[in-house]
């Protein structure tokens, strides 16, 4: 039974049973001038002076009596376990006493003890009448609440509770409506109801999500969610708002609400719902997180259970769920679903016949599933798979027979296409995929797939080296359907093809293409990436500049962008410029993944600007940074080879050459540099070893084969 209207009487019961109690102190009032501190200030309403003094004084003087002053101050002042815990203690309880316990209980929510109490307190307090009809409406005994109404005294207060229970069996009624689907009755009912705040907002939402009016009922629940001051109503209200934001779609909204719910509350289908949300949206490793610990004694629970371990790729997980659901809920509305899917699992294993037998049953048992065509085209691949080609084109044309979509009614017709090709009707795949295209090439709702399969063709042609015709069947597919999502793929292909041919500028042509479709905003840096790069191995500059620049302003391609800018002016000689772009690389991106590449290429710059000793220094902040690697030790003994100092050239190689560890090719070009470094010193005995451990630990035959020649020249 709702709290709402009730808390205000409970507030003026407070005041007349502070008077009460006054009137009935176990002391007479004549002996009022001899109080004891504690009772001076509990007769002043000054609860909480009352019980420090009532404890101090017990410690002197331990008295029974004392408990009495203690638990009618812990009463009024909200603290029930201590209250109910010192009027316990009086083993003497009068009928004042039970009273009050009977009015803590009733607070705490203890009923069977506040009716124990109450109904043996004296029968003309018409006081107890409040609480014992209270509990009644608490309980949803309206019958009995009524019954104690005669005892109430007449006045505002009587006439309020009169108000609530006829208002209280609205709301019952309006439940009622709600259970058996009237959910417009029930509306018109919350409709006529003043009080219950909270209690009928959320009623009717409950009943407005029934109608589907999903934004109405969210309306109402915004508009008291600030306002509850109830934790039982809040959650309520938080529940529903997260129920009926997924209902229509809000999702993100939805997990709030869920998450808000489930960091008060335990419940199942407030998981439940979270778990259907992330599954929906593909997440399957956090559905799995929510319906783990939901009980597989509940169909939906133990159904998408099974579902997220399929799709989590845990087939093994998936298949025990979903047998054990086909076993537990023969009835369920997801049997077909289930069964499917097990078809699938056993699919993709390779194990076709059992697939088959499962997709068989589906076929059997539930002919009109929405499953059915899908199905039926899953026994057709399965014989495909088995190479039974004659089977399989008696399954596809059997599609036909349960109202298929037109993807999968096309679908089916390309795998007949296909399997007419292996039983030999045509000369290639090439040609049977073609009259697919031909047949269907005029259809507006094939262009999609017409599309895809024409791309098909021009893959085809590439694997066979026949790139010109697979050039010209792209070409083809994009004039005939420039619209189709597929050309975006289809020009990916033609930009491969045009790298493996060497066809730059129809290359170029076709990144640019790319660059500028609308629908295909997602390769934009891809396509600029790529023509800088050409621009920069054709040396033309300006126009590589210009493709990086535009990057400059692409967030997640800038690092690149800012590198590639800094390697072009060290190329034409820029070094400030150069150097300033990789500063600005560094600045801005302190954890980038191409911080490695920018010192080194910083420690160049200086390099080939003659600035020897701040390239060797940049590299040693590099090694500081991300430790010693031995291509900074390779590039420190470029440098002072550069300069002739040669002894620290040597050194700094031999440490490249001790780095490298398991790169045994690294470390024999390192020890070759080394031994190149030694014969400029003059030291053709450390060349010499240096050379014949290049040679013992080289696995390349080119870097073995320079490393012996060096070798050789040493002993001719």
């Amino acid at each position: 039974m709702p709290d709402i209207k009730f808390n205000l009487l409970f507030a003026s019961l407070i005041t007349e049973l502070s008077r009460f109690m006054c009137q009935r102190s176990p002391l007479s009032s004549i002996f009022f001038i001899f109080l004891l501190p504690y009772e001076e200030y509990f007769y002043a309403d000054n609860f909480e002076k009352s019980l420090r003094y009532a404890e101090l004084t017990f410690q002197l003087y331990p008295d029974e009596e004392i408990f009495y002053y203690q638990g009618i101050s812990e009463l009024l002042l909200g603290r029930l376990e201590e209250s109910i815990r010192h009027l316990e203690k009086l083993k003497k309880k009068n009928k004042e006493i039970k009273f009050y316990l009977g009015v803590a209980y009733y607070q705490k929510g203890d009923y069977d003890r506040a009716i124990k109490y109450l109904k043996e307190t004296d029968n003309f307090l018409f006081e107890k009448y409040y609480y014992l009809l209270l509990i009644e409406l608490k309980m949803g005994n309206l019958k009995k609440a009524r019954d104690y109404l005669p005892f109430i005294k007449n006045g505002d207060m009587k006439r309020e509770i009169e108000v609530c229970i006829n208002e209280y069996e609205m709301l019952d009624s309006a439940r009622k409506e709600i259970l058996s689907g009237q959910f417009q009755s029930a509306v018109k009912l919350y409709k006529m109801i003043n009080n219950f705040f909270g209690y009928k907002e959320i009623g009717m939402a409950i009943a407005y999500a029934g109608l589907k009016e999903y934004k109405t009922a969210l309306d109402l629940l915004d508009s008291i969610l600030p306002n509850l001051s109830s934790n039982e109503l809040l959650f309520a209200a938080i529940y529903n708002a997260g129920k009926l934001n997924y209902l229509s779609g809000n999702y993100n909204l939805a997990k709030i609400h869920l998450r808000n719910y489930l960091s008060g509350r335990e419940n199942n289908s407030a998981k439940f719902i979270l778990g259907k949300i992330f599954s929906e949206e593909g997440n399957f490793d956090s559905a799995a997180l929510y319906f783990k610990d939901l009980p597989d004694t509940v169909d939906d629970y133990l159904f998408y259970k099974g579902r997220t371990d399929y799709y989590r790729g845990i087939w093994g997980g998936a298949e025990e769920k979903l047998l054990r659901h086909r076993e537990f809920f023969p009835n369920s509305i997801y049997a077909d679903r289930a069964i499917y899917i097990l078809g699938i699992i056993n699919f993709k294993r390779g194990e076709y016949q059992e697939a088959i037998d499962y997709w068989q049953d589906l076929i059997n048992l539930y002919p009109e599933s929405k499953y059915a065509g899908i199905t039926t085209k899953g026994i057709a691949d399965c014989y495909y798979s088995l190479k039974k080609y004659n089977k399989a084109i008696e399954f596809y044309k059997m599609v036909k027979n349960f109202n298929p979509s037109d993807e999968l009614k096309l679908e089916t017709q390309l795998k007949i296409f296909e399997t007419r090709y292996h039983l030999h009707r045509y000369t290639s795949l090439i040609d049977a995929l073609q009259e697919f295209v031909e047949i269907y090439s005029d259809s507006l709702f094939a262009s999609e797939f017409v599309a895809a399969t024409e791309l098909r063709i021009a893959k085809i042609h590439s694997e066979n080296q026949q790139y010109y015709s697979a050039l010209a069947k792209i070409d083809d597919l994009i004039k005939n359907y420039p619209n189709a999502s597929i050309v975006k793929d289809a020009l990916l292909e033609k930009i491969k093809i045009c790298q493996k041919i060497g066809e730059r500028n129809k290359e170029k042509e076709t990144l640019s293409f790319l660059m500028e479709k609308k629908d295909a905003l997602e390769y934009y840096p891809y396509a600029v990436k790529e023509l800088g790069r050409i621009y920069t191995e054709e040396m033309k500059y300006d126009s590589a500049l210009y493709y990086y620049n535009l990057l400059l302003k692409k967030e997640k391609n800038r690092e690149i962008a800012l590198l590639e800018i800094a390697k072009i002016y060290n190329t034409l000689g820029q070094y400030e410029a150069a150097e300033l772009m990789v500063n600005q690389l560094i600045a801005e991106f302190p954890d980038s993944k191409f911080i490695f590449d920018a010192y080194i290429l910083k420690s160049e710059i200086n390099r080939k600007a003659g600035n020897y000793k701040r390239a060797v220094e940049i590299l040693k902040e590099l090694s500081e940074k991300v430790g010693q690697k031995p291509e900074i030790f390779l590039k420190i003994g470029d440098i002072y080879y550069e300069t002739k100092d040669y002894l620290m050239a040597r050194e700094n190689y031999l440490r490249a050459s001790e780095f490298y560890k398991e790169n045994r090719d690294g470390a024999a070009i390192a020890l070759l540099l080394s031994g190149n470094v030694s014969i400029a010193l003059g030291d053709k005995k450390y060349a010499r070893d240096c050379y014949l451990k290049a040679v013992l630990l080289a696995v390349s035959p080119n870097i073995k084969e320079e490393a012996t020649k060096k070798l050789t020249s040493l002993n001719e």
